[in-house]
């Protein structure tokens, strides 16, 4: 029996929550550890990407162009974006400027090409959508 569109859609949405309770886990881990830590005694530095991502709501990092860089990928809920930033100049690329409601990005190979492809979900048109990357 096939699923309809709104399960896959909530499998999708599952998956970015797993992912976002295992963040907090990290973060509460990392927040809580001894003074010893490199991460207690060590500053970080905050990096704006970019500021007008309308309603940022996920990002994936991954190597997207071939170049050994680690390239940000991210979607905009309210700005229905998906977009990716090449490093090291984080330049920013639209892949999609119309998908509604914009809200989970993942990356693979999907049809084993030996280009990443990436995978997004959008709340507001119901919809899973694939990327498949030209190069």
């Amino acid at each position: 029996m096939a699923k309809s569109a709104a399960s896959q859609t909530n499998f999708v949405h599952l998956i970015s929550f797993l992912a976002f309770i295992a963040l907090l886990i990290i973060s509460f881990v990392c927040n809580n550890s001894t003074k010893n830590s490199p991460l207690a005694t060590e500053p970080w530095t905050k990096h704006i990407i970019d500021e007008n991502l309308v309603g940022a709501s996920n990002v994936f990092v991954a190597n997207i162009d071939g170049d050994s860089d680690l390239d940000i990928i991210a979607s905009g809920h309210f700005a229905d974006d998906v977009v990716w930033y090449e490093a090291p100049s984080w330049n920013k690329n639209y892949i999609d400027e119309e998908l509604k409601g914009a809200h989970s990005v993942l990356v693979s190979d999907m049809n084993n090409d030996g280009a990443p492809d990436i995978v997004a979900a959008a709340a507001k048109a119901n919809i899973v959508v694939w990327y498949k990357q030209n190069r």
